[in-house]
C-alpha cells in the first residue's frame, strides 16, 4: 500500500528560497539603510561557504537556485513519482522539472523536483516500479512569486522574464526566454555545465537557441555548450549607455529581431554573468512589454546574489533610461504605457525594427496579449 503525506492534495507551493524571498521582500518595501546596500546580510546570512566559481567546484553554494518542492510517502516497495500538467502555450513541450533520487529514511520515502512553472497546477502520484500498485492522483499549484529561478549545474543566475509583471497585472508568458551566464569555461573561467545542467537546459526546458552576447567569444566559439543540436548565435549585446549608441543600434536591430520570431523559442540569452549586457538589455525589454518598473530594477538587481556581488541598479540606468529619456521629466513611479510606446518608438525610428517584428515579439511575449492597449 502506497500513503502519500506531502504536497498535500491542492496545496499551493512556493518556488522561491528564503534568501530570494527576503532579497524581494527588502526590494519591493524599501527597506534598506546605506549599510544595507553593501548587501553582505546575504553570505552573512545565507552563504557563508559561498564561492559563485562553479568550473572546479558545480555543487557550490548558488544563491540563484529556487527551492525545489519536497515530496513525501510510505510504501512497502520501491516507488517512483510521476508528475504532469495541464498543456500550455510553453515552446518545446517541456517536460521542465528535474526530479532528484529517492531517498529512503526510518521508512519515509522523500525526493525533490525543481525548475517547475510558476502559479501552474500540477498533479502527481506515486507508483511502484513493478507497476502494480499507485496512489491516488494528487495536485498542487505554484505560487505567482518572483523571480522563477532556473537551476542548471555549473551555471548560475537563470531564471525566465515569464516572472515578470506588467503594469495591468499580467505577466510574461513562461517558457520562451531564459536569461543567465555563460555555458562554458572557453573563454569566461566562472561557470561549466555539467551534463546534470546540459539535462536540465537542453533536455528538460528545451532551450533551442543558445544567444551569446559576447563580442570577445567571434571567432573562437562556434557551437553551445548545450550541443549542436542547439542553434548557436553570436548577436553582440552592449550594455548600459552603449546599448542606445548609435554605431550600436544594428545590434540592438538584430537581438530583438531574433527575439521576436517564435520559431527560435525556447531561447537562452546571456553574456558572462547575466548583468550588464544580458541586464540593459532585459531592462529594455522589459520597458517594452510593459513591465513595472519595480519589477525591472528588481530583475536587475537580483544578480546580487551571484558572485559579482553588489548590482544596485545605476542611475544612468533607472533615472536616465527610464524616467527622463522614456517617461519625461514628470516622471513619479510608473508610467509604463507611455515608456511603451517610447520603446518602440526607439525601435522603429532609430534602430529600423518594423512595427510587425515589434508587435510579433509583444504577441509572443505578453500573456493575453491585446493589440488595443499599444499607444
Amino acid at each position: 500500500m502506497i500513503q502519500v503525506f506531502y504536497p498535500e492534495n491542492n496545496a499551493v507551493v512556493s518556488l522561491i528560497s528564503d534568501v530570494q524571498r527576503e532579497f524581494m521582500y527588502k526590494q519591493f518595501n524599501n527597506v534598506y539603510t546605506d549599510s544595507e546596500k553593501s548587501y553582505d546580510w546575504i553570505v552573512e546570512k545565507y552563504g557563508k561557504d559561498f564561492v559563485g566559481y562553479y568550473v572546479d567546484n558545480p555543487e557550490s553554494i548558488n544563491l540563484t537556485q529556487p527551492r525545489y518542492v519536497e515530496f513525501a510517502w510510505r510504501s512497502d516497495k520501491p516507488c517512483k513519482i510521476e508528475i504532469y500538467r495541464e498543456k500550455g502555450n510553453f515552446p518545446g513541450d517541456p517536460e521542465e522539472w528535474e526530479i532528484l533520487p529517492v531517498e529512503e529514511k526510518h521508512g519515509l520515502c522523500t525526493c525533490l523536483v525543481g525548475n517547475l512553472f510558476m502559479r501552474t497546477r500540477y498533479y502527481w502520484k506515486v507508483v511502484s516500479l513493478d507497476g502494480e500498485e499507485e496512489s491516488p492522483t494528487f495536485t498542487f499549484i505554484t505560487a505567482n512569486e518572483y523571480p522563477r529561478a532556473i537551476y542548471a549545474q555549473g551555471a548560475s543566475n537563470i531564471r525566465d522574464i515569464g516572472a515578470l509583471e506588467r503594469y495591468d497585472g499580467t505577466r510574461l508568458r513562461q517558457g520562451c526566454i531564459y536569461r543567465g551566464t555563460c555555458l562554458e569555461s572557453n573563454i569566461d573561467r566562472e561557470y561549466q555545465l555539467t551534463q546534470r545542467g546540459i539535462c536540465a537546459l537542453r533536455d528538460k526546458l528545451k532551450i533551442k537557441s543558445d544567444v551569446d552576447l559576447r563580442k570577445e567569444v567571434y571567432g573562437k566559439l562556434t557551437e553551445s555548450a548545450l550541443g549542436d543540436a542547439v542553434n548557436y548565435v553570436q548577436l553582440i549585446g552592449r550594455g548600459y549607455e552603449l546599448f542606445y549608441a548609435q554605431e550600436n543600434l544594428h545590434y540592438c536591430k538584430a537581438l530583438i529581431e531574433f527575439l521576436a520570431d517564435e520559431n527560435n523559442y525556447p531561447v537562452y540569452v546571456h553574456c558572462w554573468g547575466g548583468a550588464d549586457r544580458t541586464g540593459t538589455l532585459f531592462f529594455f525589454l522589459g520597458m517594452l512589454l510593459g513591465v513595472k518598473f519595480e519589477y525591472l530594477v528588481a530583475d536587475y538587481n537580483i544578480t546580487t546574489l551571484t558572485v559579482l556581488g553588489r548590482r544596485y541598479t545605476p542611475m544612468s540606468m533607472a533615472e536616465n533610461d527610464y524616467a527622463y529619456f522614456w517617461a519625461g521629466p514628470d516622471f513619479d513611479g510608473d508610467h509604463a504605457p507611455t515608456v511603451m510606446k517610447n520603446a518602440k518608438r526607439f525601435l522603429v525610428e532609430k534602430c529600423g525594427v518594423s512595427e510587425e517584428t515589434v508587435e510579433r515579439l509583444k504577441r509572443n511575449l505578453i500573456e493575453n496579449y491585446d493589440p488595443s492597449e499599444t499607444l
